[in-house]
């Protein structure tokens, strides 16, 4: 008897109240779940996700890449030394002065369609070039290659570079340079003046070959095929 008095006086109250409770939180679990599954069933309505291409490649050069592009763009450049060369000739002990920011390119609508080109390759340059960026003070050149900042006409550009290197033989601005889906073409455009030979304004398409393996895997090894692309 002093069983059932204490039951109903200490037991009983704490079993309703846990049994209230377990009820209480099956009817909030049912409301999350509830509201759970409204709010996948919207994101699916208003996102259709067939559409989505999870293999789109994006493209986009690091800053050790460009580092080494530049390098070897202003390289093949000061090292055109003959009288053949159609940049040349730079004697070792001349200047090479380079716009201190890159330019906007010219003619890009006389590349659109020209089959040396890859559509990614155009596509990519187009996109790289909406503004203009600050190039590095120096590059791993072997000559005196000089950055300077100034007109943005190309033959005061020259007579100013003169004036301050009285060794300055040629000047050059680049654009910002664009890379193929597969990293393997790089285009650049160049504006070069030189003396003898005039103000030049071209592209340049590359071939680039990155390191497969090791500490350097997916860095660019080799950029070769320096291919001039005239502007009309």
């Amino acid at each position: 008897m002093k069983f059932i008095k204490s039951f109903f006086k200490y037991y009983l109250p704490t079993l309703i109240f846990f049994g209230a409770l377990g009820i209480l939180l099956n009817i909030s679990c049912s409301n999350y779940l509830e509201e759970e599954n409204t709010l996948e069933n919207s994101i699916n309505k208003s996102v259709n996700f067939s559409e989505i291409n999870t293999n789109k490649k994006v493209t986009k050069l690091e800053y050790i890449d460009k580092y080494i592009l530049y390098t070897r763009v202003l390289s093949h450049i000061f090292n055109q030394t003959n009288e053949n060369d159609p940049l040349g000739p730079i004697n070792p002990t001349e200047i090479l002065v380079y716009k201190s920011k890159t330019v906007f390119p010219q003619g890009i609508a006389q590349i659109k369609d020209n089959a040396k080109i890859s559509k990614s390759l155009y596509e990519n340059f187009k996109v790289t070039n909406q503004k203009t960026e600050i190039l590095e003070e120096g590059y791993s050149v072997l000559g005196p290659v000089i950055p300077l900042s100034g007109e943005s006409d190309l033959k005061r550009f020259y007579n100013l570079a003169k004036k301050k290197y009285s060794d300055a033989k040629a000047v050059v601005g680049l654009s910002n340079i664009g890379i193929n889906e597969d990293f393997s073409q790089a285009l650049v455009f160049v504006e070069y003046y030189h003396p003898q030979k005039g103000l030049i304004k071209f592209y340049y398409k590359m071939k680039v070959v990155r390191h497969t393996s090791g500490m350097y895997e997916g860095e660019i090894n080799q950029i070769s095929n320096f291919e001039i692309i005239p502007l009309n």
